[in-house]
C-alpha cells in the first residue's frame, strides 16, 4: 500500500511490491545474459573447461554417482569420505541419474551451481522490489550479483555450491518478512542442511517468531502486519505459533534427513541417552579442521603462535589441544577454538536480540548479514568461502545505499583475492586454475593476508554497527527514497518535514491562483524589493501594510510576500535589473522534478506516424509535378533577376533590374 500519490510506502504498513504483470525483458535479459557467459566459460572455453577444486569435484562427481547406483539409505555407511550433509546430496542424486543417462557427469557437476548464480539474482531483484525500491534499481542489483566476481568465481571456475544454500536462506528471509513463520523454518532448516554455515539464518527465526507471539505490538517494527495475513489464534501466551513453526524446523530436518539414515534424535541406554547422528556428523566435519583458520583470511590469520602466523608462513594453526599438535593458539589458559566460539555465540545473542526488539524487514534483513559477517570473522576453523552469504543478502541493500555499496566493494575485492590465491597458488595442481592474473604470491605474503584480513574485519565490524538506531533509521530513509528514486534526506533526518511540505504546497497553490502581476518574494534584509506596498488585492486580507522589510524567520528562512513591480525611475537601471532577477516567477519552478526523467523512445506508433506523413508530403509534393510545362510567373522573374545582378556584380555589365518585387536572396541563390 502505498501514500495516496507518492508510490512509497504509507508510514506503519508493509509492502509487498510485486512486478507488473508481463515479462521484463530487460530483466530476462541480464539472466540470460549471465547465464549464457557462465555456461561459455564452463563449456565453451578450453583454458576454462574442467577447471576447478580437483578434491572436491572428484568427491562430488563420486557422491552422485555412487547415489545414482545405490541410492541414499545407507550413504554414510559405505566406507567412503563423506562430510556434506544431506540437503546438497539431494542436489548431487539428481546429477548423478542424470550423468547416468548420458554417459558419465563430468562437467554437468557445476551445472547446479550455475543455476542457482540466476536463480540468486532474480531473488535478489525481487526482495528489492518487494522493499518498496523502483524496477530499475532491482534489476541493477540483479546485475551486480551476475557479475560480481565472487560469486562465478565460486561457481564457474571453482565448482562450488554456496549458491545453491544462499539462495535458500534468501527465501527464508523473505517469508519471515511476510510473516510466514512456518515456511520461513522450513527454508531455513532447508538452507542449513545444505551448508551448516547457513544456520545463521535459525536463531533469528526463533527469536522473531517468540517476539511476535508473546509481544504482537510492535512485532514488525513500525510497519503493521502484512495486509494478506489473517488473524493468528493462539493459545494463552501465544504458544500456538511457536508450537507450529517449531514443528515445521523439525519436522523438515527429520524428513531430509532421514533417506540418508540419519536421525535427528536417538535415544540410549548409555550415557548421555540421548543422541543425533545428524549432529554428531555436522561436529565431526568441524572437527576435522581444528585449526585457526582454514584458509580464511580473517583476523585469526593474523594470530601468532611460536613466533609465526598463517600469514607468515601460510600454515595451518591448531585452535585447542588435539592428538596430533605440538603447539596450539591460545588466549591466556583458553584456546583459541574455545574464544572463538564463545566470540560467535556472543554475537549471535546480541544480534538476535537486537533484531527481535524491532523484527521489522530492514532489521531482520541487516541482522542476518551481521551473523554472515560474525561467522566469518569471529570462530576459528573458518574457510575461505564462508562469507558467501553476505553477497546475496547485501545485494538487497546495495540498490537502495550507497554506504552498503562501499561495504559489498570492499567485502567482494577482499573474498575474491581470498579465493584466487587459494584455488591458484595454496592448491597449484587443480586445472585450469592458473595464476592468470600473477598476484598470488603477492596476495599470500605476509602483507597481502594482512590486507585482505584488514579489510574483512573493517567490513565486520562496520556491519555490526549498522544494527544501532541511528544507522537503522538512516537506512530507512534511504530505503524510501529509493522507491522513487529521489534524493535521500541528510543524515540524522528520519522523517521529511510535514509541515513544511503542506506549507510549500500551500503556497504553491497561492502562487499559482493569484493574477500575473503579482509576485511573490522571499524577504532577505538586502533585498530590494523589502521596501514596497502589498498589492491591494492582498491587502485586505493581510496585516496593515508597512515599508519596513519583515524579519527573517530563525535560521534565514524567508517568508512569503507579494508586491507590485516598482518602476525603473524608482530604482534606476542597475538596480532594477538586480530585482526582476531576484524575483520569484508566479508559478513555482518544478524543472528540479524532470531531472530523473526517463528518456523518451520510439515506439511503433511513432514508426507508423513518421511513415504516414513521410508517404502523405511525398504524395502531395509530386502529384501533377509535370504541370505547367513551361516557365510561369516567378519562375521567370527569380531567374531573370537573379541573371541581371549577377552580370553586374561578377562581370561588371550593368543592366536594367526587370523586376524589384520579391526579395533577391533566394534569387542568388
Amino acid at each position: 500500500m502505498t501514500a495516496s500519490g507518492s508510490g512509497t510506502p504509507s508510514r506503519g504498513q508493509v509492502t509487498i511490491n510485486a512486478p507488473r504483470r508481463g515479462v521484463d525483458w530487460q530483466l530476462v535479459a541480464i539472466l540470460a545474459i549471465g547465464l549464457v557467459v557462465r555456461l561459455m566459460m564452463a563449456y565453451g572455453i578450453d583454458a576454462i573447461r574442467g577447471s576447478g577444486f580437483r578434491t572436491d569435484l572428484d568427491l562430488f562427481r563420486y557422491w552422485g554417482s555412487n547415489l545414482a547406483d545405490l541410492g541414499p539409505f545407507g550413504f554414510y555407511d559405505r566406507g567412503f569420505f563423506a562430510d556434506y550433509t544431506p540437503g546438497y546430496l539431494y542436489v548431487l542424486w539428481l546429477v548423478g541419474l542424470v550423468g547416468k543417462l548420458i554417459g558419465g557427469i563430468g562437467d554437468l557437476i557445476k551445472l547446479p551451481a550455475i543455476l542457482a548464480d540466476v536463480a540468486l539474482a532474480w531473488t535478489v531483484w525481487s526482495m528489492v522490489r518487494e522493499l518498496g525500491a523502483t524496477n530499475k534499481r532491482a534489476k541493477i542489483a540483479a546485475a551486480v550479483v551476475i557479475i560480481n566476481p565472487v560469486t562465478w568465481f565460486d561457481s564457474v571456475l571453482w565448482g562450488q555450491v554456496d549458491s545453491v544454500g544462499v539462495v535458500v536462506l534468501l527465501l527464508a528471509v523473505r517469508q519471515l518478512w511476510r510473516g510466514r513463520s512456518e515456511r520461513a523454518a522450513i527454508l531455513a532448516v532447508v538452507a542449513a542442511m545444505i551448508k551448516p554455515q547457513l544456520a545463521i539464518l535459525v536463531p533469528i527465526v526463533a527469536a522473531v517468531v517468540i517476539r511476535r507471539a508473546f509481544w504482537p505490538a510492535g512485532g514488525f517494527g513500525d510497519e503493521a502486519p502484512p495486509a494478506d495475513q489473517p488473524g493468528l489464534v493462539r493459545l494463552p501466551g501465544g504458544r500456538t505459533r511457536i508450537l507450529t513453526t517449531a514443528l515445521a524446523g523439525l519436522l523438515t530436518a527429520v524428513v531430509m534427513a532421514a533417506p540418508f539414515g540419519l536421525s535427528l534424535v536417538t535415544f540410549t541406554s548409555t550415557a548421555p541417552y540421548i543422541g543425533s547422528s545428524l549432529l554428531r556428523l555436522i561436529f565431526s566435519t568441524a572437527s576435522t579442521y581444528s585449526y585457526v583458520t582454514v584458509n580464511a583470511y580473517n583476523l585469526w590469520a593474523l594470530f601468532p603462535v611460536n613466533g609465526g602466523s598463517m600469514a607468515s608462513n601460510s600454515g595451518w594453526i591448531h585452535d585447542a589441544q588435539v592428538p596430533d599438535a605440538t603447539s596450539w593458539a591460545a588466549i591466556g589458559p583458553l584456546p583459541a577454538g574455545l574464544v572463538g566460539a564463545a566470540l560467535l555465540i556472543g554475537a549471535m545473542i546480541v544480534i538476535t536480540w537486537l533484531v527481535a526488539r524491532r523484527p521489522d524487514r530492514l532489521t531482520i534483513l541487516v541482522g542476518t548479514i551481521a551473523l554472515a559477517l560474525a561467522f566469518f570473522g569471529l570462530p576459528t576453523r573458518v574457510h575461505e568461502r564462508y562469507l558467501f552469504p553476505f553477497f546475496g543478502l547485501a545485494a538487497i541493500l546495495w540498490a537502495c545505499s550507497w554506504r552498503w555499496r562501499i561495504a559489498y566493494v570492499v567485502a567482494s575485492l577482499a573474498t575474491f583475492l581470498n579465493m584466487y590465491v587459494v584455488l591458484t597458488t595454496l592448491y597449484p595442481n587443480n586445472p585450469g586454475v592458473a595464476d592468470w592474473l600473477g598476484i598470488g604470491d603477492t596476495v599470500r605474503s605476509f602483507w597481502g593476508v594482512t590486507f585482505v584480513a584488514l579489510l574483512n574485519a573493517a567490513v565486520m565490524f562496520w556491519g555490526f554497527a549498522q544494527l544501532r538506531g541511528s544507522a537503522a533509521r538512516s537506512l530507512a530513509v534511504e530505503v524510501a527514497a529509493a522507491a522513487s528514486d529521489a534524493p535521500a534526506p541528510p543524515d540524522g533526518v528520519a522523517d521529511w518535514d510535514a509541515d513544511a511540505d503542506a506549507d510549500a504546497d500551500a503556497d504553491n497553490a497561492a502562487a499559482e491562483a493569484e493574477p500575473r502581476f503579482a509576485q511573490a518574494h522571499r524577504i532577505a534584509p538586502d533585498d530590494p524589493m523589502a521596501p514596497f506596498v502589498p498589492i491591494p488585492a492582498l491587502a485586505a486580507t493581510a496585516e496593515p501594510p508597512t515599508t519596513a522589510a519583515p524579519e527573517p524567520e530563525p535560521g534565514g528562512r524567508r517568508l512569503p510576500a507579494w508586491y507590485d513591480r516598482p518602476s525603473w525611475s524608482s530604482l534606476g537601471p542597475i538596480e532594477a535589473l538586480r530585482a526582476r532577477w531576484r524575483e520569484t516567477p508566479i508559478r513555482p519552478d518544478r524543472s528540479a522534478s524532470l531531472n530523473r526523467e526517463k528518456h523518451g523512445r520510439l515506439d511503433r506508433l511513432d514508426v507508423w506516424i513518421l511513415i504516414v506523413l513521410v508517404v502523405a508530403s511525398f504524395g502531395l509534393r509530386t502529384w501533377r509535378l509535370a504541370e505547367p510545362a513551361r516557365m510561369h510567373f516567378d519562375e521567370v522573374y527569380h531567374a531573370r533577376t537573379a541573371t541581371e545582378f549577377l552580370q553586374d556584380w561578377r562581370y561588371g555589365i550593368s543592366h536594367n533590374i526587370y523586376e524589384w518585387t520579391h526579395p533577391h536572396l533566394a534569387k542568388y541563390a
